[in-house]
């Protein structure tokens, strides 16, 4: 965002550099104002200068400067010739009167030592145009390409502003010898003296957009003693820059430090941050002190090598410091090197750090090309754009005596460089060796690391250190994209038999490699996890010893071994086998093995995806050496609730002596069986109280509870397997001891004699239903019921009321105060076996508590018709009925107990109205009786009863007295609703997906003196009897529906709804509109009558209302300048993501001016937002109003893309206001910014996807972001005809049927606008964007 707005203000630059030259140049060297002095050809040493009539010399003109002192403009009028002049020694600035203003020069050669321009004070140049002409005898337009002329600054501060101009010779032919053609316009620039020494040091600035061929920060042939600064800026091309001096005839050393600033410009030929030798003589271009380079905006800038040092022997520096930023090394002979070239050594250390940068074609080197540093090397590459070339930690064929440091944090992941150790050396014989240890740290970022490069040595006894902290926006190679890979290499490049002894890896952070080759030690530590890549190379090659730390993982995909020991007290995954006899992944050690506490294993699946089950028999571990260790591997938690732990045993064949594998030890689960009960309207006994054995086997009316059991695999084994139920109260006994003379002791019993098994259609097991009895003296067996709010209670606590109506609980075995893991499952008298123990585990079952209304009957089944009578509806069993309790198999023996409750329905309206619908039922007058009917045991709690399978019972229901007889009669069975029935809505879902069972055409028959309507069932829930009145009926024949229709007014659309004739609606959706407040529901198109529900007695409308949503009062809705500023390839890039520091800039940037100064701060914070940033003022000011927030408390991660959750809140946070109800998404549950969204979204800033989606956590796109910003402040062109024609436009913007189209637009252009309907807008005229580059 920074280089953007930057850009913008260049071209504003630019606009204001058409004014005449003297007015547009400013005061850089002085803050008096100058005396003005005009010069010509024509001028006479007789004139003043004062005017451009009494123009003068430049030499009489010097005169006059220094005469008078002072600070002094020298204005140039038309073409002046200079052969050589002397400054003046006052502060001087040199213009041009106009754009035909020129300096001719007579050419003068470098060797001649005597110089164009001699500075005898501070001058700067600017809005002149520099040319060459040619006296001397010999020198032609053709002459070799070198310098013509030259400016020599004595130390004296050198300017040469902007507006400078150099002239080529127009009449240059080319020359077939040279095969160039001649231009002879060369310039040198000499920040030192030519030929002298000085005594100070020395400050050249050259901001000329324009060619210059050489330029020295020192001296030539002379020695400079003060510091170097010089800056190369927006310079159209530089031949040869050297911060240093030139030694040729004799030394030119800078006894101090260089300050080098090259930036937005080109150099055909190679920067050196020191000085120059020039041979054959052999004297001193040495810099005592530290050379510091300032690289920015190279754009593939420069075609030639960058040195931190000098060149030649003689020319060695003290330390060096490079910082590039934003440079593009894609040329193919760019190379960046910390040290020098050809012998110029450095004495200190090497420091580089890069910055936003391309690194494509070529290298970076931490050492000199052919020279040596004499210290140690730190590398750093921070959030690089791409890095696709070599980063070397040494020098071309250049040694390093001290340790080396890289660096790699961040950058695409598209982006995978080489990195190697060492440098490169000249062959076999001449290596490039680094004297110290080297570490190589890569932090979000993906690179091949090589130990050694071509040629390259590490010397005896050091080591070379890899760690991995992926802890920032990547981690490592994409685990499921074969392509994105990366290796570690324990080798030279091309050379795989020269390796580094002493090696290690560290993982810190969350890494993917593809392969680690030859490294002597990996070490993964807390935190850290280190992960298998998904490729047919396995992850270890030849790979030493393995240690992963407590808190630390090791995730493979595949079988690996290592040649050395595994130590761990962290987690080790490997795929999950298909089953024990095909596992065939292990992790193989060929040393020991050493299982500390913490060390876990984790079965994967889905390529490490996710945590898999575990099989029981998984091998995961092998090792060569023996093992006498006692630590297991830890299993999950959820695999050790399930009776999985690890084990190691002795094994042979292949080399393996030892294996660790995993086991389970399957408990004995202990579950009760699922009842379902029914209490009645006045307390649980009404349903009995009038049945003579209906008493209950405990106070509280509740059926005894019984048992399901699950044994062990290797139980049902040794009995009669799985599918074949057998009695198990033969065999299991149960036991406790706490081992401190707690002792209990429970046998079980079937819960029925000869009672049925069950097969469970899940796990394939018959089972059973048992009662558990404990033993004489013992408390009785007891259960916990838990609703569904939390609440738990003891069963022989348990009361029956009316809170308990129609209510499911869990229910669960009561241990009291008993410690579970010291209950034992004991099994004995199994054939073949020997007495054995295990675990036990508790499952929960439900009882269900089903209500009944005031007054429900409870009626005798009867074995033949002769015995029905009476007016409720009769039962009659088969003879050979079989009984269950709850549809378990638990036979039910005393058939005498089995009642048929009939109770009344809980809505009988809800019933009658499908009835009315349904197709098959003729039209006509019906009444309706509606009746619950079940089957209950009055002696066990009410519970509820069952059927054999296929068996029947006949219904007798009485006749009403008001049936016309002589009509038919219709049974309606709805088998699909229980009990507790909901809806309407909810019984519409159930009988579309289970239709009733129709009794069709039905007679009424007689049994002694009443009528009754006869047929069969299987099964129980409720039943309407439909007949017709004899006097006609008054009942519905249809049910009338209305619909009710949704008129969003331009906001969310909605389909309309059907309801029934007097449903009660509750007005609860909360449209969206673009740019607008919902301010609710209105049952006129007026908006006069406010609503929250409607009732439905006819077709019905309901209107939404919409207020605009008004401009936060912080931000400036009022000037619609521009916040978006393309890229520097003319490109917009909608579809591209937008960091969090540019959109706190953009918002920083919609202040309104009293909020922002009010408010103005640089104090950062945030850690990772420093004083230098270009975003700071913003991100500070930002946080200090409250409306951003970092990632962490102390940390904003300015780089990273923001999110569209991160982006909704800090709009949201501009308003106050509440948000409205129901204005949400389903994947916002849970999510930190849920009510920040809800607000923007209720504001009608941001809309969610058309799956009614938000997807909080994406990046949101650059177009996204100005839409919002854009309805946030108001500024919506309605249409592409309301722009105006002369607007900036974007090559990637150019389709008007693009959604984000006018945004873009809106967003990039500043203009002056009209108001016309609503929250549009027409533009007027375009305008200018302030500079803002003041708060950067």
């Amino acid at each position: 965002m920074k280089k953007r707005w930057t850009a913008a203000l260049l071209a504003l630059c630019f606009v204001l550099s058409l004014a005449p030259y003297a007015l547009a140049v400013g005061k850089p060297l002085g803050s008096a104002e100058p005396s003005v002095l005009y010069v010509s050809e024509s001028g006479s040493n007789d004139k003043d200068g004062t005017s451009e009539e009494n123009a003068t010399t430049l030499d009489h003109a010097t005169e006059i400067a220094n005469d008078k002192g002072g600070p002094v403009q020298i204005v140039v009028v038309g073409i002046v010739s200079v052969d050589t002049w002397t400054s003046p020694t006052v502060e001087t600035e040199l213009v041009g009167k106009d754009e035909d203003a020129v300096l001719k020069f007579h050419y003068h050669a470098i060797s001649e030592g005597t110089p164009n321009i001699n500075l005898s004070g501070p001058l700067s140049i600017d809005g002149v145009s520099f040319d060459v002409y040619y006296e001397e005898e010999g020198i032609t337009s053709s002459s070799p390409y070198i310098g013509n002329y030259v400016i020599v600054a004595n130390g004296n501060p050198l300017m040469i502003g902007e507006k400078v101009e150099i002239l080529y010779n127009a009449n240059a032919e080319y020359n077939p010898d040279t095969e160039r053609q001649e231009e002879a316009s060369g310039c040198y620039i000499i920040g030192g003296g030519l030929n002298e020494d000085i005594t100070t040091g020395t400050s050249v600035t050259i901001n000329a957009s324009v060619p210059v061929t050489r330029v020295y920060g020192g001296g030539y042939n002379g020695t400079v003693t003060g510091d170097v600064n010089l800056t190369i800026q927006n310079c159209g091309k530089v031949q040869h820059v050297r911060g240093g001096g030139y030694a040729k005839d004799k030394d030119a050393t800078v006894t101090g430090n260089v300050n080098l600033k090259f930036a937005n410009s080109v150099t055909d030929n190679a920067i050196y941050g020191g000085g120059e030798v020039g041979y054959p003589n052999k004297k001193s271009a040495a810099v005592t002190g530290k050379v510091s380079i300032d690289l920015s905006a190279l754009n593939n800038g420069f075609g030639r090598p960058i040195y931190g040092g000098g060149c030649g022997e003689t020319a060695p520096v003290g330390e060096v410091a490079i910082i590039a930023q934003n440079i593009d090394m894609t040329n193919n002979a760019a190379a960046l090197y910390g040290g020098g070239y050809d012998g110029a050594t450095v004495e200190g250390n090497v420091t580089i750090q890069m910055k936003d940068s391309t690194i494509a074609s070529d290298t970076v080197w931490g050492g000199g090309n052919e020279a040596n540093v004499n210290g140690n090397v730190s590398i750093n590459i921070l959030d690089s754009k791409e890095v696709i070339g070599d980063i070397h930690g040494g020098g071309e064929e250049g040694n390093v005596s001290g340790a080396v440091e890289i660096t790699l944090t961040g950058g695409p992941i598209t982006s995978c460089p080489d990195i190697f150790a060492t440098g490169k050396g000249k062959d076999a014989e001449e290596k490039a060796k680094i004297g110290g240890d080297v570490s190589i740290t890569l932090n979000g970022s993906r690179a091949d690391v090589y130990t050694l490069g071509e040629d390259g040595q590490i010397a005896e006894g050091k080591s070379v250190t890899v760690t991995l902290d992926d802890t920032d926006q990547l981690h490592g190679a994409v685990r499921g994209n074969a392509e994105q890979t990366q290796y570690l290499y324990n080798y030279e490049i091309g050379n795989t038999e020269n390796t580094v002894p002493e090696t290690k890896v560290i993982v810190k952070g969350d890494y993917t490699s593809t392969g680690i080759v030859g490294f002597s030690e990996i070490v993964v530590q807390d935190g850290g996890c280190l992960r298998e890549h998904q490729t047919p190379k396995t992850l270890f090659n030849n790979v030493g010893t393995v240690t992963i730390a407590k808190g630390g993982t090791l995730d493979l995909l595949q079988t690996n071994e290592i040649t050395g020991a595994f130590t761990t007290a962290g987690t080790l995954k490997m795929p999950k086998p298909v089953s024990a006899e095909r596992d065939t992944v292990y992790f193989i050690v060929t040393g020991t093995v050493a299982v500390s506490e913490g060390a876990t294993y984790v079965s994967t699946e889905d390529n490490g995806a996710k945590d898999a089950a575990y099989v029981k028999g998984d091998v995961f571990l092998r090792s060569m050496s023996e093992y006498s260790g006692q630590t297991p591997f830890a299993v999950s938690e959820t695999g050790k609730a399930e009776g999985y732990f690890t084990d190691s045993r002795t094994a042979s064949g292949g080399g393996i002596q030892n294996e660790w594998f995993v086991d389970k030890t399957e408990p004995v689960i202990i579950q009760p069986a699922d009842i379902t009960v029914y209490m009645g309207g006045d307390g649980y006994e009404s349903v009995v109280g009038d049945i003579d054995s209906g008493e209950t086997t405990n106070s509280e009316g509740l059926p005894e509870p019984g048992f399901l059991f699950t044994v062990p695999d290797e139980i049902n084994a040794a009995l009669e397997g799985k599918a074949n139920a057998v009695d198990l109260s033969k065999y299991l006994t149960f036991t406790y001891n706490d081992g401190q003379g707690t002792t209990r002791t429970w046998s079980i019993q079937p819960y029925t004699p000869d009672g049925s098994s069950t097969l469970d259609p899940v796990d394939g097991i018959a089972r059973y239903v048992y009662r558990m009895v404990p033993a004489e003296s013992q408390d009785p067996v007891r259960l916990t019921f838990t609703n569904d709010e939390g609440q738990e209670v003891v069963s022989d606590e348990f009361v029956f009321d009316e809170d308990c109506l129609n209510t499911e609980y869990t229910m669960a075995l009561y241990l009291n105060q008993l410690d579970q893991g010291h209950v034992q499952a004991n099994f004995s008298g199994i054939e073949g076996m020997e007495a054995c123990s295990y675990p036990i585990q508790l499952k929960t079952g439900t009882l269900t508590v089903r209500g009944t209304t005031e007054e429900p009957a409870s009626t005798e089944i009867v074995s033949e018709e002769s015995e029905v009578y009476g007016n409720e509806v009769t039962a009659m069993a088969p003879a050979d009925v079989t009984y269950y309790v709850n549809d378990s198999q638990v036979e039910i023996t005393d058939k005498e107990n089995v009642k048929l409750l009939v109770d009344d329905v809980l809505d009988t309206q809800v019933l009658t109205d499908y009835i009315a619908g349904m197709e098959d039922i003729p039209a006509g007058a019906y009444l309706f009786a509606v009746q619950y009917l079940d089957l209950v045991d009055t002696s066990n709690g009410n519970a509820v009863v069952t059927m054999g399978e296929g068996q029947k019972m006949t219904l007798y229901w009485p006749v009403p007295a008001d049936a016309d007889t002589a009509e038919p009669f219709y049974i309606v069975h709805f088998d699909a609703l229980d009990r507790n029935y909901g809806t309407t809505e909810e019984i519409d879902g159930l009988l579309q997906a289970n239709p009733p069972e129709l009794y069709e055409n039905l007679k009424p028959i007689s049994i002694g003196n009443q009528q009754y309507i006869k047929f069969e069932t299987e099964a129980f829930s409720p039943f309407a009897l439909v007949y017709e009145k004899d006097t006609g009926g008054s009942g519905p024949s249809r049910p009338t529906y209305y619909t009710l229709t949704y008129d969003s007014n331009g906001g969310t659309q909605y389909d309309s709804e059907r309801y029934r004739r007097n449903t009660v609606v509750q007005l609860d959706k909360v449209p969206t509109r673009e740019g607008y407040t919902f301010t609710g529901w209105y049952a006129d198109k007026e908006l006069t009558q406010a609503i929250t529900e409607i009732k439905m007695t006819s077709n019905k409308t309901v209107y939404a209302g919409w207020e605009e949503t008004d401009v936060p009062g912080m931000l400036n809705g009022e000037d619609h300048y521009a916040y978006v500023v393309g890229y520097e390839d003319g490109t917009v890039r909608p579809g591209g993501n937008i960091s969090r520091a540019e959109v706190a800039t953009i918002f920083f940037r919609l202040l309104q001016d009293q909020v922002r100064q009010e408010n103005l701060t640089t104090d950062s914070a945030f850690a990772d937002v420093g004083a230098g940033d270009w975003y700071n003022t913003a991100i500070s000011t930002m946080a200090e109003l409250g409306i951003l927030r970092g990632r962490t408390p102390d940390t904003f991660v300015p780089n990273a893309p923001i999110t569209r959750a991160e982006f909704a809140a800090i709009c949201a946070r501009f308003d106050t206001g509440e948000n409205a109800d129901g204005a949400t998404f389903p994947d916002l549950a849970g999510h930190w910014a849920k009510e920040e969204v809800e607000r923007a979204v209720s504001l009608g800033w941001i809309m969610g996807y058309e799956d009614n989606t938000f997807r909080p956590d994406k990046a949101i796109t650059r177009a996204e972001a100005v839409t919002m910003i854009n309805r946030v402040l108001q500024r919506n062109p309605q249409s592409p005809e309301v722009l105006l024609k002369d607007m900036v436009t974007w090559p990637d913007n150019q389709d008007p049927s693009q959604w984000y189209y006018l945004a873009i637009q809106e967003a990039t252009n500043s203009h002056d606008y009209e108001r016309t309907t609503g929250i549009y807008e027409t533009w007027i005229q375009l305008r200018e964007t302030p500079d803002w580059s003041q708060y950067e």
